[in-house]
């Protein structure tokens, strides 16, 4: 794995403003769209990694390990997210008027 790629490939995409450019799909959903794709992008990279290792393909075990560690670290960046925003809907529904 080049180095290069870890930076990158953090599994959820960089929170700048959206919208503005004329992409025509902007907003929340838009974003949250782009994270579950690069969630499911990191989780196919790691299990593609697994298969070549066990099949005794040509890729090192290190490149297995950051592959799995990124997809873990990637499931629990999501899973705070969700909770953060489950927390905070139940925040929204409790307020009084």
């Amino acid at each position: 794995m080049d180095i290069t790629q870890i930076g990158a490939a953090s599994g959820f995409p960089s929170l700048a403003p959206v919208g503005g450019s004329g992409s025509g799909d902007s907003g929340f959903g838009a974003l949250l769209n782009q994270a579950v794709s690069a969630l499911e992008t990191t989780q196919a990279n790691a299990d593609a990694a697994i298969e070549t290792f066990a099949l005794g393909g040509d890729i090192e075990l290190h490149d297995v390990l950051i592959a799995t560690e990124m997809e873990a670290l990637s499931v629990q960046l999501a899973m705070q997210f969700r909770n953060r925003f489950v927390e905070t809907v139940q925040t929204v529904l409790n307020m009084q008027v």
